[in-house]
């Protein structure tokens, strides 16, 4: 009989030590700000994961059996856990929160409540969270898998540590291990800290990555210009910035620091402005706009039909000069007796050339008669010009 206890007692102490060493090794890796994985390499694909959150009694006890308290508590957990997810194409939803009965479960213990369970929503991953316990355990590479699951440690004055927890054991869901198995390059590591993941060796973050990209399970979308996030599973719990716009949101640009949506306040998931007002000056701003735009097509349109009519008026007026000047250039045994036209197209007046206007002021001194006979001599050629 002492044989047997102490062996549980070592048990005991061996589990405790094995948490508490967890607990030491997140608290000494913890940062104090949002680390930086923008380094991180992606195929481009946004995804999905989904939770469904189960609490145990010692949890359900603490917030006094009130579901607004405990709903809260869950939503601050996710939002600061989306903040580093986010960046990595990753999207975080609690698709529902249920009580487990008991205290102190392990991970069969887990196991067992969940085949209980009947009509369960549809989810990706199943977490319990354990009030006051400083560690966590999970399936290896469950995702994807009825194994699919984990419990995570959770303090209530802890919110910072309790997301390094739960995103430890999401990682083991995913298929990391405590050995570095991928290569990556940072531009801004620090103290050997290049795309680390709390209680994991370097690159880890990027494994994790990789990892997902071979999940099919999960719901996976290309982004576009016109909608860069997945739809939220319907039920969904909303968790303002993690991207997606669920019940109760009138917008979720993501994370503060990676809202481009200017319309959008990403604290707090609603519109700057009224949606009614969005709905009635937005149109009418396109629509004016387009007015504008349509008034500045006319003018151009009529002052390039302006500069084509000037420009065919000035090559007719240079046309015409070049003519008079080409007429006034000829010699008397090419052209005798030339017709010029005036502009204004009146009756054509008979003209000589050069060598010839001396006589045209001489003939016109002569007597009326005597002048139109001599044109018509001149005309018929019996005459020679003067």
């Amino acid at each position: 009989m002492r044989g047997i206890i102490l062996i549980l007692a070592l048990t005991i102490y061996i589990t405790s030590a094995a948490e508490s060493f967890l607990h030491a090794e997140l608290e000494d890796d913890t940062e104090a700000e949002i680390a930086d994985w923008s380094d991180v390499k992606t195929d481009g694909k946004i995804r999905l994961i989904t939770f469904l959150i189960g609490i145990d009694s010692a949890m359900t006890r603490y917030y006094n059996y009130d579901e607004a308290r405990i709903r809260s508590a869950m939503i601050v957990l996710m939002h600061t856990v989306n903040q580093y997810f986010y960046p990595l194409n990753i999207r975080l939803s609690i698709i529902d929160i249920l009580p487990v009965k008991g205290t102190n479960m392990g991970l069969d213990d887990f196991i067992s409540w969940k085949k209980e369970q009947q009509n369960l929503i549809e989810h990706d991953v199943t977490v319990l969270l354990r009030h006051n316990y400083e560690g966590g355990i999970a399936y290896s590479n469950g995702i994807c898998s009825k194994n699919s699951l984990m419990i995570s440690g959770f303090l209530p004055d802890a919110t910072m540590n309790n997301a390094w927890v739960f995103m430890h054991q999401l990682a083991h869901v995913i298929g990391l291990t405590h050995k570095q198995q991928t290569k990556c390059e940072c531009n801004t590591a620090i103290n050997g800290r290049c795309l680390k993941l709390s209680g994991f060796p370097e690159c880890s973050v990027q494994e994790m990555v990789d990892k997902l990209s071979n999940s099919s399970c999960l719901i996976q979308e290309s982004p576009s210009f016109a909608k860069n996030t997945v739809v939220p599973k319907k039920g969904s719990l909303p968790v303002c910035g993690n991207g997606l716009q669920e019940d109760e949101e009138e917008c979720d640009c993501g994370p503060e620091r990676f809202c481009d949506n200017i319309l959008c306040d990403a604290v707090k998931c609603r519109f700057i402005v009224q949606k009614a007002y969005l709905t009635t000056f937005i149109p009418l701003g396109f629509a004016f706009i387009a007015f504008v735009i349509l008034l500045f097509g006319k003018y151009c349109l009529c002052s390039l039909f302006a500069s084509l009519r000037n420009t065919g008026h000035r090559e007719q007026m240079e046309k015409n000069r070049g003519d008079i000047e080409n007429l006034n250039d000829v010699d008397v045994e090419q052209a005798p007796v030339r017709m010029r036209v005036s502009r204004n197209e009146e009756p054509t007046i008979p003209v000589e050339n050069r060598r010839t206007r001396l006589s045209d002021l001489y003939v016109t001194m002569r007597p009326i008669s005597r002048f139109w006979e001599k044109f018509h001599k001149q005309k018929d050629g019996s005459v020679a010009p003067i």
